[in-house]
């Protein structure tokens, strides 16, 4: 099987008043073409911190991540073409219909 996503190390750590915030810590895996996987945790486990590293929205502190072999961090722009990342609150206009959504 292809490796479509991995994800070796990360971790993301946030500067804050009076000292660090450890958001990840040494978050592996990998997802194979044709797999799917759920990340699951409560509010505050880091799942959407780890899905903007993964999206190239936000850079992590330490680790790799590859998409289609793609360095996610050397060549983001290339990673893009084969991410489609909605955040939750972004990702519905009221006013639109879903074909203007998708336009």
């Amino acid at each position: 099987m292809e490796e479509y996503i991995k994800v070796e190390g990360v971790s993301k750590i946030y500067e804050v008043k009076g000292g660090k915030v450890v958001a990840i810590n040494d978050v592996s895996f990998t997802v194979a073409k044709p797999e799917f996987i759920a990340i699951l945790g409560p509010n505050g486990a880091g799942k959407t911190t780890l899905l903007n590293i993964i999206a190239t929205v936000l850079p992590p502190s330490k680790g790799k991540v590859y998409v289609k072999g793609i360095d996610a961090w050397r060549e983001p722009w290339k990673v893009k073409e084969f991410i489609g990342f909605v955040p939750q609150e972004y990702g519905i206009y009221e006013n639109l219909n879903v074909v203007e959504t998708c336009n």
